[in-house]
């Protein structure tokens, strides 16, 4: 029974690492023809034209404390937003690198990670560890495309940047303290203070994982680990910083929002994580996804006898991970719902939380069963299959299998050379009044970021192509379709 089982272990970590393979390659073939659109323009035009390496670098971090001062604290993703930004640097050659690895990174710095987060495990378990990182990146390809993250420059350094270093940050701290390095330790201050300069949903979420990573630790060894607090005091000094922002307040008082209210904060964000879990329990596979956390729960060995108490009560609280990550933007924004760009770091957070909260419960039950568990481990396969197949979510709604077919229909292509001839139109029309028939939201592509334009020559992203192209004015002529 035990050979069987480990040769289907083996062939389903394989087919999880060839899964992973796919989706990755598929988002980033994808994400290599975005765009510059939205916000991409606003910036540029607020730090100015590149004249210079120093002059930008010195008009970028004014930019940066501009924006600290007036709209908002994160300042580590204004800068590199800026400094970056393919208007202003390297055109759509520069854009298609910076994109292509944004999604790389995002992908690898989330393996690294999990692999790490595995290490204690015995070093036979390699499938298992596949199978659980499988999952992880099925449920973040394959559920939602994300395209204010992969599709678009300032989402990605806003937020997708930002996450991936936060990655790697706690993975850095992990590896600190298991290899006694000074290194890994200097690493993931420096990553995670950087990444704690996002927007706060990766700093809430950073912070509060190093602080779990604390407990277990105090937990296992009854001491605390100095250098763990150390990186915590870097990644809760950023935060602190990014919280405390003036332009943060500006900006409430600027948008005419209601007083911040923490009891309606808490209210609202519990409304929204109910509703997304809901999603996914219903709308998705992700209930078969938990159910194969709890059967690699229950085949994992893990090294030496190391207490299992500090991985359970750690791995109830990080089960809050989610809607610490929700709260400040729903808090921020006064209703129960996030955008796009937030999402996939909530999604993240969720799937790692509930990844791990099942791998315990699996663990738990291998405990009880003994030699016998891989016998209990068949009816759960069999429920995982159910809840597949009763699923909405069949393989037709697979984003990659989306990105795919708009692949081969030139979708994406198409849009990045529609967008370039119109871009050398602007170009060949300086100093004119110019009106255009292009898309009036950025969603005119199904799970990409497209160039849009208002129909008010007023509007700040209509003024901000307007100063690029050095153009009279630019109008968007596409009426609403009701």
């Amino acid at each position: 029974m035990k050979s069987i089982s480990r040769r289907v272990t083996n062939i389903c970590g394989i087919i999880a690492a060839m899964g992973m393979v796919v989706a990755i390659a598929l988002l980033t073939i994808a994400s290599s023809y975005s765009v510059i659109t939205n916000d991409d323009f606003d910036y540029a035009m607020q730090t100015g034209r590149n004249t210079g390496f120093w002059q930008y670098i010195g008009a970028s971090w004014k930019y940066m404390t501009g924006v600290y001062f007036r709209w908002q604290g994160t300042f580590f993703s204004e800068f590199l937003n800026a400094v970056l930004n393919p208007l202003n640097v390297g055109g759509f050659k520069e854009m298609k690198i910076f994109m292509v690895i944004n999604c790389l990174l995002a992908f690898a710095s989330l393996i690294f990670l999990v692999f790490v987060l595995l290490s204690s495990l015995d070093n036979e378990m390699l499938a298992e560890k596949l199978i659980i990182c499988g999952c992880v990146i099925f449920t973040v390809a394959e559920y939602n495309v994300f395209p204010e993250i992969f599709f678009w420059y300032t989402g990605a350094t806003v937020l997708g940047i930002p996450l991936s270093m936060a990655c790697i940050a706690f993975a850095a701290m992990i590896l600190a303290k298991k290899k006694n390095s000074t290194a890994w330790s200097v690493l993931a201050c420096v990553i995670g203070f950087l990444a704690a300069g996002g927007t706060l949903a990766v700093s809430g979420v950073l912070c509060y994982a190093a602080l779990m990573l604390i407990v277990y630790y105090w937990i296992e060894e009854k001491r605390i680990d100095r250098r763990n607090v150390v990186a915590f005091a870097f990644f809760f000094a950023a935060s602190l910083i990014n919280a405390a922002a003036p332009g943060n307040f500006v900006r409430k008082d600027a948008e005419g929002g209601a007083e911040l209210s923490l009891v309606t904060g808490i209210q609202n964000t519990w409304i929204f994580f109910k509703g997304e879990v809901d999603t996914l329990l219903r709308g998705f596979n992700f209930a078969a996804i938990l159910v194969v956390f709890v059967i690699c729960g229950i085949l994992i060995r893990r090294k030496g006898k190391k207490s299992v108490l500090a991985w359970y009560v750690t791995g109830v609280l990080t089960l809050l991970t989610p809607f610490i990550c929700a709260f400040p933007v729903v808090l921020g924004y006064g209703v129960p719902w996030v955008p796009n760009r937030c999402m996939y770091i909530f999604y993240v957070s969720l799937v790692m939380a509930f990844g791990n909260m099942g791998i315990i419960l699996g663990h738990m039950i291998g405990g009880l069963f003994g030699d016998k568990k891989n016998y209990v481990a068949i009816p759960l396969v069999v429920l995982a299959l159910v809840f597949v197949v009763i699923s909405p979510f069949d393989p037709r709604s697979y984003r990659s299998v989306r990105i795919l077919k708009g692949l081969y229909d030139h979708v994406y292509q198409e849009n990045l050379e529609d967008t370039k001839e119109l871009f050398t139109y602007f170009e060949e029309h300086k100093g004119e009044d110019v009106e255009v028939d292009v898309a009036l939201t950025p969603d005119d592509v199904e799970y990409a970021y497209v160039f849009f334009l208002t129909d008010d020559t007023r509007d700040r992203i209509n003024k901000s192509v307007k100063w690029y192209f050095e153009l009279e004015s630019v109008k968007n002529t596409r009426v609403k379709s009701n």
